[in-house]
Formats: C-alpha cells, sequence, structure tokens
C-alpha cells in the first residue's frame, strides 16, 4: 500500500471510530471508494444475455466517489433529526420514509427516536426523502427549509399531471458536489474491473463480487457471502453495513448484493420511476446478475417504495476532509523520498 493509500485508510478509519463513540451523531461520517478508469467501455452484449439491448450500460466519462457502503442509520441521522421540523404530523408517508425500518417515531406531536442498536444497519427511505438527504449535504448541512428542497434535486418539480405522468427532474442539477449514482456509475462501480479479462484487459462480471456465479446466501460466520434471501432461512438477517468484507466489487465497493436493494438517479418513462439495483434480505441472490434489476424497478414509485442507497460524489468528496487528505498524503511521499 502506498503512502497516500495508508494515509485515506488511517483517516477513514480514525472518522469512523469518532463518530461511532457518539451517541447520537451530529456529522455524517463517509469512506469514499474512487471509481476510476474514466472513459471505460459499456457492457457488452454478450455481458448481458438476459438483457442484449442494455449494451453499453456502465460507461463513465468521469471519475467520481462513492460510498463503500449503503448510507447507515448512524449516517442518516443527523438528516432525519434536522428535516422532522418539516414534516406535517399527519404525513404519514413522510415519517415513514425518515424512519425507515429502524428508527421509532411517537404518536401525537411526532418526532423521531435515536435508535443506537441500529446504527450501522443500511437505511430504508424512498427516493425522494433519499434526494433531499442529497440536497442537504450540498447545501452544507443546514437546518432552513431551502437546504433541503434545491442544490442538486429540485423538489418544486416533483408534480404529478392528471395522466400520470410526473415532472420531476430527472437527473442532477449542474455542479452538484454530491448525488444519488445514476445507473451507468453504479453498475460500472458493482460490476466493472479495469483487469476482468487478464492485465488491462477491461470488462463486467455477472455478480457484483467479481464472480460469474451468485454469493451465498448466510450468514458471514456461516460462510456466507451476502444476507440476500435470508429473510427466508435465517428469519430477518438485519447485519451491519460492511459485514461481508471479502465480497466486495473491484473498485472495493460492499454490500451490492445485499443489506437494501438500492436507489440510483436514472428515470424512466414519463413516471419518472427510478432505478434500482441489488437484492436485499427478501429476494434470493440470484436477483441481482448484473442489469436483471427490472423487476424491481417497474411497480415502484419514488414517493413511497422503501430501499436504501448511497452516496456519491465529485472528486475530492468536500465535508470528508479530503482536501487536508491529500496535502497530508503529498507531505508524506515527499518525506518518504527525502
Amino acid at each position: 500500500m502506498n503512502v497516500i493509500a495508508r494515509a485515506v485508510a488511517c483517516i477513514a478509519v480514525a472518522g469512523v471510530a469518532a463518530n461511532t463513540a457518539l451517541s447520537q451523531p451530529t456529522t455524517p461520517a463517509f469512506d469514499w471508494v474512487t471509481v476510476g478508469a474514466a472513459g471505460n467501455r459499456g457492457a457488452t452484449a454478450a455481458e448481458l444475455p438476459w438483457a442484449p439491448e442494455a449494451a453499453g450500460l456502465g460507461a463513465v466519462d468521469h471519475a467520481f466517489n462513492i460510498t463503500r457502503t449503503e448510507v447507515t442509520i448512524e449516517q442518516w441521522w443527523p438528516f432525519a433529526n434536522a428535516y422532522q421540523q418539516y414534516v406535517a404530523q399527519d404525513d404519514n408517508t413522510g415519517w415513514v420514509a425518515l424512519s425507515g425500518r429502524y428508527l421509532d417515531f411517537t404518536l401525537g406531536e411526532r418526532h423521531l427516536i435515536w435508535n443506537d442498536q441500529a446504527a450501522h444497519f443500511p437505511v430504508q427511505t424512498n427516493w425522494y426523502m433519499a434526494a433531499r438527504y442529497t440536497n442537504w449535504l450540498h447545501n452544507g448541512m443546514r437546518t432552513d427549509r431551502a437546504a433541503f428542497e434545491s442544490g442538486v434535486y429540485d423538489t418544486s418539480t416533483w408534480t404529478t399531471n392528471p395522466d400520470g405522468s410526473r415532472n420531476d427532474q430527472r437527473e442532477r442539477s449542474p455542479g452538484a458536489v454530491y448525488f444519488l449514482p445514476n445507473q451507468d456509475e453504479y453498475a460500472k462501480a458493482a460490476y466493472y474491473d479495469p483487469d476482468r479479462y487478464g492485465d488491462g484487459l477491461e470488462g463486467y462480471w455477472t455478480f457484483p463480487n467479481r464472480s460469474q456465479s451468485p454469493p451465498t446466501s448466510g450468514p458471514p460466520d456461516q460462510g456466507g457471502t451476502t444476507n440476500a434471501g435470508t429473510f427466508w432461512t435465517h428469519g430477518n438477517l438485519f447485519l451491519n453495513a460492511g459485514s461481508y468484507p471479502e465480497a466486495r466489487s473491484a473498485f472495493g465497493l460492499l454490500d451490492t448484493s445485499g443489506g437494501q436493494s438500492e436507489w440510483n438517479e436514472t428515470a424512466f418513462g414519463t413516471t419518472a420511476d427510478r432505478a434500482v439495483f441489488g437484492s436485499q434480505i427478501s429476494l434470493s441472490p440470484e436477483f441481482i446478475p448484473f442489469y436483471d434489476r427490472i423487476d424491481l424497478l417497474l411497480a415502484d414509485w419514488p414517493t413511497t417504495a422503501s430501499y436504501g442507497f448511497r452516496m456519491a460524489a465529485t472528486i475530492p468528496s468536500p465535508g470528508s476532509g479530503f482536501a487536508g487528505l491529500v496535502l497530508l498524503g503529498v507531505f508524506l511521499a515527499r518525506k518518504g523520498r527525502q
């Protein structure tokens, strides 16, 4: 491991450790993974035998950062705690989207209750609330109403026409610092490998753990490599994010095959349904071959369906100490050459 990589790893671990020590975290601490190889090719029809019409998926002309795991309850709580003041008491959809599966809320005059037992579980929410989370990060985590409603995704466009079509902004605003990955970015981060067919021979794996065979469903201490499908065999096996460190993509992403199915930015059709990748505890690992997510997508509405998500960001990622990290890495590299 080179000097800069060691510095990145040390500071990331220190940041997570410091945040974990807080009973109610106030600032999200993310473990960023850089997806490079800008200008990579998309998947071929042969790499997508069940969906050859999707050939070209995964081509991305820029490098970007993405969180190693799905956003966790600990990383979600500061946002949910700040935004709850703007959710009407009778807005059940809003409260469910804020609380997901793991946070609780009181009845009567509702407010959210922190559950540190689920701190490292992946959050579960609808697409609209995930988009607000992105706006909030982009706007420096301010708590005024405007900070949640624009910057990356303009919530004023979230309107429905008489024919059922929606006017939702379909992709991030120019200059977005944080964003939800689109389907090409996610596909690349999870399935692409610069050395898939040998040194320097790029391509795509069928499954997101650098394999042509599905991962094994089960607990990590029993040989499992994903908790996808464990709802039926192990009774709701909810696990901390990152519980399968060996099942990783070529870029180092974890939990692309379990935890929660994940929202993407990409919108489809006039209903503006959003792309969803990956499986979860109630779905078999065999649901997660590359691009086999159409059944998850078509019936889902961004207002009501509940999935997880992971953040993506420009390079360097603001709010992560990345600029200082780069300077530290340069200093250490120079020192190592002396």
